[in-house]
Order: C-alpha cells, then structure tokens, then sequence
C-alpha cells in the first residue's frame, strides 16, 4: 500500500509540454476536481482600520494580504480549473458580514480565512487551525474575542450580538466533517514542510466561520509576539514555503490519496525511481521532470509520476521518462483505494 506524501516539483518549459500531453486523457490528475470544487475564497483577514493584532511595526492586516494574495496566486498556477477570489485585495476595511457573505454569494465550495496570533507570553509559538466548534479552552476563546472583534467596528446591532454570538450553541452541520479534514490536510503538510511549530487543528466560534456555507478553515499562521515567528513570516524563502504548504494541503484534501484514479479499479502510474531515502538522487535529471511526488512503500522511497489513464498517452511518457534519463521507469497498476474517492462523489 503506498502512503503518498506530496512533494510538487515544477520545470515551466516541460510543464507546458506534459499539460498539452494530459489534455489527451480524458481524466488526469485534477480532472475531477470541477465536479466538486470549483471555486476557493482566501479571506486575508482584518484590513484598513481594522489592523488586527501587532507587535512594534509588524502588523497582522499586512501579512494576511500578503499571504492571501501569494496563496490565491500559487493555487491558481497549482490547480488551474479552480478559481480562486480574495474578499480582499488591498488595505480595506470589511465587515465580517461582508467576507461571509462575499463567499456565500459565490458559491464558493471551500472558504480559508488567513489570521496571525498573538499572546501575553513571548515564548508561545506556531502555527493553529481553527473549525467551527465550541471553544473548549480559555486559549481559544482569547483567540475567538480578537478575531472576532472587528463585530464591535460594524454598526451598534452587530456590535452588540458580538457576545450573544460567541457564547451561542454553535453548530456547522455536515460541513464539520469537511472543514475538519481540509485543517488537518494543511496542518501535516506545514508540519513537513515549514520550520512554524504545529498546534494543531482546535474548534471555537469564529463569525466567518459559523457564518459561510461551505468547508472552510481559519489559520493563524504564527504568533506576531514570538521574534522567531515573525521572523519566518518575513524571510523570503520561508514565506515561499508556507505558502507552498498550505498548497499542498489543500490539494491533498480535494484529491486525497486513492482519490485521483479514474473509474477503473485499477489506475496506472510510473514509478520512475526506489531509494531508501527521500532525498532525491543527485545524478538523475530531476529538474527536467516537469513533477513528481514521493511515496512511501515499506522501507522504500518511491518517485512517481501519477496516473495517465490513455493508453498512448502512458506509452508516449514512458518513453519520455526513459529518454530523459530514468531508464528504470516502468509503468505499474495497482488497485485504487475507493474510500477517499466515496467523500467527494457524495458531495
């Protein structure tokens, strides 16, 4: 049984040339995801005079649009038949009705609301996502009432439903399930691929949360009052990573593994390289791939291209691969894992 870890490496040139290759087949790697997500609002949090949390200059408003907007760019070059929207694109001021209700109207069938955290003690740390729930902790609802604040800048009736709100019996529905393994998705893939300590996924009664209609996470990146935490959000190289990270996540959740083989109980891939570590070998072309993942199969590491279901298609990429250089690659079917696939027909 493969454990698949997904690690996305891209070469523009030979990219173009595979995805002309993929629109041959009928049912490549993300061809199902238009019949269940089609549309992601990144809702990058507080703006305009609602500046969030802050630490000396450090401001949340401008780290949650930087990220939104490197998020909604890196999903859309990632998965290019879901669109992606951001409630917003510049330094405003929005009520949390409007974001809410900006995704509702849309449609959208995945909603992630971008947010830093903040607390009294320094040496706090990490990244947390939060689903809809009841806050089990004091922690959690410190986080819930600053988030939330912004209720108290809308007008006098929303500002005072802000407490009736919170400390209501909150419920999510059917989207809880959903919602939960979108968090969970996002917070393993930033465990494996950032230096940002993971808190885990924890439920409270966030308004964009309670208020949409669709799955939906909110994720406090890092904790503006911790230095070394601040100081990932504005490293260059580590912003590349989180948000790559996040990508995966939420890739991972629209097609879980098992979830992008065709109808066929059997599905093809090739397996392009074994080495008993996941560091790729360093004489093989790999930048000329223009993709692989990495799967783990007992001891093994396994390097993969997934899943090309034409048969001229499977032959004309085996030859590829061999031609590059992998002359181990070698083409293998196995039986796909229907349990994943059986969550998203059933939306």
């Amino acid at each position: 049984m493969f454990i698949v870890e997904h690690y996305i490496y891209t070469n523009k040139m030979l990219r173009l040339l595979i995805v002309l290759l993929l629109c041959m087949s009928s049912n490549w790697l993300y061809a199902q995801i238009g019949d269940q997500v089609k549309t992601i609002v990144i809702d990058p949090g507080h703006g305009g005079k609602d500046v969030g949390t802050h630490q000396g200059d450090l401001q949340e408003e401008a780290f949650t649009l930087e990220y939104g907007v490197q998020l909604k760019e890196a999903l859309e070059n990632s998965i290019p038949s879901v669109q992606v929207f951001l409630t917003r694109d510049d330094d405003q001021y929005l009520k949390l009705s409007e974001r809410t209700q900006f995704a509702n109207d849309l449609g959208a069938d995945l909603f992630i609301s971008l947010h830093c955290n903040h607390h009294d003690i320094s040496s706090i740390h990490g990244t947390e996502l939060y689903i809809m729930g009841l806050h089990k902790s004091a922690e959690n609802l410190e986080v819930v009432m600053r988030e939330n604040q912004a209720l108290t800048l809308e007008d006098s009736e929303a500002s005072n439903h802000h407490m009736d709100f919170i400390f209501s019996n909150l419920h999510q529905g059917g989207d809880l399930k959903e919602s939960a393994e979108l968090a969970q998705y996002i917070n393993d893939a930033m465990q494996k691929g950032t230096k940002l300590k993971q808190r885990g996924v924890k439920q409270a009664g966030f308004y964009v949360l309670k208020s949409t209609t669709m799955p939906g996470t909110l994720l406090e990146m890092a904790y503006l009052s911790n230095e070394k935490d601040a100081q990932l959000l504005q490293d260059p190289k580590h912003k590349e990573e989180i948000v790559t990270s996040m990508v995966e996540g939420i890739k991972t959740y629209l097609l879980p593994p098992g979830s992008l083989l065709d109808a066929s109980p059997l599905a093809y891939s090739f397996l392009i390289h074994k080495s008993d570590n996941s560091i790729p070998d360093p004489n093989l072309p790999w930048s000329k791939l223009p993709y692989y993942t990495i799967a783990k199969a007992g001891a093994e590491y396994h390097y993969m291209m997934l899943n090309y279901n034409s048969q001229s298609t499977r032959e004309e990429t085996l030859a590829y691969l061999k031609g590059l250089g992998f002359v181990n690659a070698e083409e293998i079917k196995f039986q796909r894992n229907t349990s994943s696939q059986s969550r998203n027909q059933s939306k």
